[in-house]
């Protein structure tokens, strides 16, 4: 202990340290920690027992800074990876430094911290690589035995609802039903969230992804008309690999749009205020309107 005295920083390991590296997916696959909290478990796993050190030094080695590092390794503290402890002098280190280096420590002085690693088989939990879906289990729609003329599993038509290792003839009801159901209201196809490629439909000329998309393109056709909309969305191109404009590019259209309009009616609305009653001299009238007309253009005077 004498010889570690001076050394702020001692990693101490999990036992049986010819093993401890097996759990180490483990703590690759925990989303709980970020990635730079997993380089550094791995990393102190693999150095030696005991192994004496500067925080400083990890930092520069690892290229992180101290403050990531600290960051870091209070991530590993809170998911019971790593725990930070002081290193305090006994009776017989303090007189030995004391001795040695005619200094006043006391039992109990504080020289240094001390890392302990835990065994990845106790914190650490490994999560799937596949991303997690919120499907109903098949086996949990299934009845008790003996009981499966009262316990079969029914849909919001209360209709029974079955079971097999192929779905496909499930699938093809339910679409035929959805298409009866969207010939009566155009739009409740799209009642729910989607973001994947093929999902999308056009509607005036505009490409529909959500029930956001669906109540914006509604707005717009009750402020300026079906023709407006549609017109607008004509002119735009669209993004690459799309069939039609998105939503919200067809609405800073007509907002562009709008603006110029606004603008070129308030120019014309100045023209003929200097044309009539200004009470500048009728040469810097003309200056005026001179100019104005060239920002205008003569198509818009008209």
């Amino acid at each position: 202990m004498s010889e570690q005295a001076h050394i702020p920083l001692v990693i101490e390991l999990p036992k049986k340290a010819m093993h401890r590296m097996r759990n180490i997916r483990a703590v690759l696959r925990d989303d709980r920690i970020s990635l730079g909290a997993k380089g550094l478990f791995v990393l102190i796993m693999d150095l030696p027992d005991n192994w004496g050190a500067r925080p400083s030094h990890i930092a520069e080695f690892t290229k992180t800074g101290k403050h990531l590092l600290s960051t870091y390794r209070k991530e590993l503290e809170g998911v019971g990876g790593l725990r930070v402890e002081p290193i305090r002098l006994s009776d017989k280190e303090a007189a030995a430094l004391n001795a040695r280096d005619s200094k006043c420590y006391r039992a109990g002085h504080v020289v240094g911290t001390r890392w302990v690693l835990a065994d990845p088989k106790l914190w650490a939990i490994e999560q799937s690589l596949t991303k997690k879906r919120k499907e109903q289990s098949r086996v949990a729609g299934f009845p008790p035995v003996g009981d499966a003329d009262s316990r079969q599993p029914r849909d919001s038509n209360n209709r029974t609802v079955r079971y097999s290792m192929n779905c496909k003839g499930i699938e093809k009801e339910k679409q035929q039903d959805g298409n009866l159901q969207n010939a009566a209201t155009p739009y409740s196809h799209l009642t729910q969230s989607r973001r994947r490629r093929g999902d999308e439909t056009i509607e005036h000329g505009v490409e529909i992804w959500t029930d956001g998309d669906i109540a914006r393109l509604k707005s717009l056709i009750a402020k300026f008309g079906v023709a407006r909309v549609e017109g607008v969305a004509a002119s735009l191109t669209p993004a690459a690999g799309h069939l039609a404009p998105y939503v919200s590019a067809v609405i800073k259209a007509i907002d562009v749009a709008m603006s110029k309009d606004q603008r070129d009616a308030e120019m014309k609305q100045q023209i003929g205020k200097l044309s009539a009653d200004s009470p500048t001299s009728k040469a810097v009238a003309q200056a005026h309107i001179s100019k104005m007309k060239n920002a205008l253009g003569k198509k818009n005077l008209e």
